[in-house]
This record gives C-alpha cells, structure tokens and sequence, in this order.
C-alpha cells in the first residue's frame, strides 16, 4: 500500500495508535488493580485517560515539524521535543486529578507529579519511535501531493 509509504502518513499512524496504547497502559497503572466490583472501566476516569493519551500522540505528531527553536537557537531532538510536549499535554490531566474528591488529599500531589512524568515519558517514547520509523521536519512533506 503506497499511502503508508508517505512518512507523513506513518508519522500520524504511528503517533496516533502509541497514544491510544499508552492511555490503555496509564489507565491500566492508575486503576491499580482493582476488583471488578470497584473497577474504573467505562467510567469518566477512564475516558478522560484515554482523551489525554490520544491527545498527545496527535500534539507528538504535530510537533514533529519543528526541529529548530527559533528563539534560544538549539536544535530540538525528538527525544526533547516528546519530552516537553508530554509533559505539557499531562498538565490538564494531573489538575483533574487534584480536583477528585475522592483521592486522599496526601497523595494528590504525588498522583499530579508522577502523571506529567509519565507524560513526559510516553511523549519522549512516541516521539523518538515515530521520528525513527517515519520522519521529521521538512522530511515529512517530502513526496507530498506527488502523483505517483
């Protein structure tokens, strides 16, 4: 199949599928366990989980163009560049957590720090395995809107 071909096309599938993997694996780690009887399954916890992570395979993807900051002059690596857009997209996510009644008040901080950790992880993970497997930067527009 040509169109998985493209690196810009295998850039977004590759990000898009890492992320939702990643929000089943954080959501697996932040259910803890559970029995069935108090299991998080098809609960907001869940779907918010999984929002997040899919969001940040999508914010991978698009930061996938930039290799270059402009503004301090360094070359942004995938491994950089993954780790900083993770760690953002998580900010929302470990607020929420924060603001769930029902989590004990002294371990909310600790819940909020090892979310944008984890964040951080899984987008420096996508990032670096979308940019070996597929492109970067200008790279990913080569061959775009040839007809072939």
């Amino acid at each position: 199949m040509k169109i998985f071909s493209d690196p810009l096309v295998k850039r977004k599938l590759i990000c898009v599928v890492l992320g939702i993997v990643f929000g089943f694996l954080c959501f697996y780690l932040a259910e803890g366990g559970n029995g069935p009887e108090e299991s998080l399954w098809c609960t907001p916890v869940m779907w918010g989980i999984l929002f997040n992570r899919l969001l940040l395979g999508v914010m991978v993807f698009l930061a996938g163009f930039i290799t270059f900051h402009k503004t301090f002059k360094f070359r942004l690596y995938p491994w950089l560049r993954g780790l900083i857009v993770g760690a953002f997209v998580s900010v929302d996510l470990a607020i929420w957590y924060l603001m769930m009644p029902d989590i004990d008040s002294s371990q909310k901080w600790a819940i909020f720090g090892m979310t944008i950790v984890a964040g951080a992880v899984y987008g420096l993970i996508i990032d670096v395995v979308a940019t070996k497997l597929s492109a970067e930067g200008k790279d990913l527009l080569n061959g775009w809107g040839d007809k072939k």
